[in-house]
């Protein structure tokens, strides 16, 4: 057993799950989660890993989630836009974890959309790091920007 120092950054985990499939599926790629959470652990200590998504449209990759612990967030369609969810959903979340976990140091934006650079830019301005993982190709310049790192 790893046995993690909890003198590591403690990060919250945001991921637009969808985002990322259509991403991946943009780049022809595979897209998993295993590799950006061993990413995470080895920079700090993800207390908090939340996935948003229509699970129902994504069955097989739950499991995968759920193996890193991942809070599944679900997202029913309703009526025909479906763009926003996910953004909304995932940056009301994100604020309160802001306001009512001050020990959270790091926010890790699992996406590639560019709606989320205001969120990133706010958790900056209210003192706490910023990181974005996205895929290469697929990844908005204004959200590469708004982050710490990228």
């Amino acid at each position: 057993m790893e046995v993690t120092p909890l003198s590591l950054s403690q990060m919250a985990v945001f991921i637009d799950y969808e985002n990322m499939m259509l991403c991946a599926r943009e780049e022809r790629i595979d897209f998993s989660i295993d590799p950006i959470m061993e990413v995470l652990r080895a920079r700090g200590r993800p207390v908090l890993v939340r996935a948003y998504g229509d699970w129902g449209a994504y069955p097989q990759y739950p499991r995968d989630l759920r193996a890193h612990a991942v809070d599944l967030v679900q997202l029913y369609r309703y009526g025909v836009q479906q763009k926003n969810r996910a953004d909304i959903a995932l940056a009301v979340h994100a604020m309160e974890v802001l306001y009512t976990r001050p020990h959270i140091e790091m926010f890790v934006i699992v996406a590639g959309d560019g709606d989320y650079a205001p969120l990133a830019s706010k958790l900056r301005e209210m003192g706490r790091r910023v990181m974005g993982v996205g895929i290469r190709g697929s990844t908005s310049p204004l959200l590469v920007a708004s982050c710490d790192e990228f």
